[in-house]
């Protein structure tokens, strides 16, 4: 169960890491023409759990 629990914590601080890096690049103006940060971080989680 320890492990499990261990494993679900690592995949939500990684997928706040990167909505939160998502949220920053999209703020940015030079990435503002082809946001998608909503797409990204469900592409990167998918990849996450498949590595799981």
């Amino acid at each position: 169960m320890n492990n499990k629990l261990r494993v679900s914590q690592i995949i939500i601080a990684l997928c706040l890491i990167t909505l939160i890096l998502n949220i920053g690049l999209a703020q940015t103006p030079v990435a503002s023409p082809k946001r998608k940060p909503v797409n990204n971080t469900k592409e990167i989680t998918i990849v996450i759990t498949k590595d799981l």
